[in-house]
């Protein structure tokens, strides 16, 4: 039985199945044909679709009908590319909530300037294999100094991850298993920069450890 689903291509799907893409009976039709059995088995499920090419016409949601976000039983997230990246390269999107039906993600996000629109992280990606011989995703909450768009810059992160890693060396040299307790008090940041440091460098594998998120229904689209 498959725990997560996803679909690539919502409006070549909906184009397969004979649905109509700019209407809510299509939207509909979709999600209870596509989506629902799976939901109903309990996978999760993604739907990847795209915006309008216009910038000034994207707004909030989907190419298509409107109510692509609002049949949503999840949660509707858009992904801005900030460095577009590809095979052997790395780049990052910045990620923003626009619908969210259980409430469960807007209160861990920064809200910007367009209403129901919650700036909830940056999403990395590396694939220069570089460091480890395999595709890495980084997920970065937005934690710390805004900027005028509401995003984080990400010098403050690494700055702090590498502050933190090298408390955790500095530990290690002299003998002293660095526990969370004993980083914070020699990294000489805040605790909760600390934290979100240590989270950070977990995904990345760079401290030990695995962190697995459990997500329910998502609308992804970029």
């Amino acid at each position: 039985m498959p725990s997560l689903v996803v679909l690539d291509g919502v409006n070549e799907a909906m184009s397969l199945h004979g649905m109509k893409i700019r209407e809510e009976d299509g939207a509909a039709a979709y999600r209870r044909r596509l989506v629902k059995p799976c939901t109903k088995v309990g996978a999760a499920v993604v739907s990847c679709d795209h915006v309008v090419k216009d910038e000034d016409k994207q707004g909030r949601h989907a190419l298509g009908s409107i109510h692509k976000g609002n049949g949503l039983t999840g949660s509707l997230i858009k992904l801005e590319n900030v460095e577009a990246f590809g095979r052997g390269q790395s780049g990052a999107s910045h990620m923003f909530v626009t619908n969210d039906r259980p409430g469960y993600l807007r209160q861990h996000g920064r809200p910007g300037k367009i209403p129901g629109k919650t700036y909830i992280g940056t999403l990395k990606v590396d694939d220069t294999r570089k460091r480890h011989d395999y595709l890495e995703l980084e997920f970065h909450w937005p934690k710390g100094e805004a900027t005028t768009d509401g995003v984080e810059p990400v010098s403050q992160r690494d700055a702090d991850d590498a502050t933190v890693l090298a408390a955790v060396d500095r530990l290690v040299a002299v003998g002293k298993g660095p526990s969370r307790r004993k980083i914070e008090a020699t990294a000489g940041i805040s605790k909760p920069r600390v934290g979100d440091s240590l989270v950070r460098l977990e995904l990345r594998g760079e401290h030990g450890g695995l962190i697995m998120t459990k997500v329910g229904t998502a609308h992804l689209f970029n």
